[in-house]
């Protein structure tokens, strides 16, 4: 595995999270996806499930308790198979073309990439 976007989810409302992981999925290349959701109240927990048994790429962790979203980055970090790892948050969409720039930039004889 090359690649891992890890995407942190707590409450995100559906429109955005549904959004946010079909912008990942659009990409293409060798990348795995991990959802980490902080226990969630509303609904996205099942958002997030359904999502992972349609895609083989993304896997779904569901915390028992909230934990916040520095906890959550590490548990993305500890799970992550990947030789990179970048960070979308739930309620953002990015390019079709996201993984294959990072594939670029990766490798160049970087440590870290950071965009702003």
């Amino acid at each position: 595995m090359f690649l891992t976007v890890g995407i942190a989810v707590y409450n995100i409302k559906e429109k955005f999270l549904r959004e946010c992981i079909e912008s990942v999925t659009a990409n293409s290349g060798d990348f795995e996806i991990i959802i980490a959701d902080d226990c969630s109240d509303n609904g996205a927990d099942g958002i997030c499930a359904e999502y992972a048994r349609r895609d083989g790429r993304i896997r779904y962790i569901r915390n028992e308790k909230n934990i916040g979203i520095g906890a959550v980055r590490n548990k993305i970090i500890d799970e992550a198979q990947g030789e990179w790892l970048t960070f979308v948050d739930g309620d953002d969409a990015v390019s079709d073309k996201l993984c294959a720039e990072l594939f670029k930039l990766c490798d160049s004889d970087f440590d870290v990439i950071r965009f702003e």
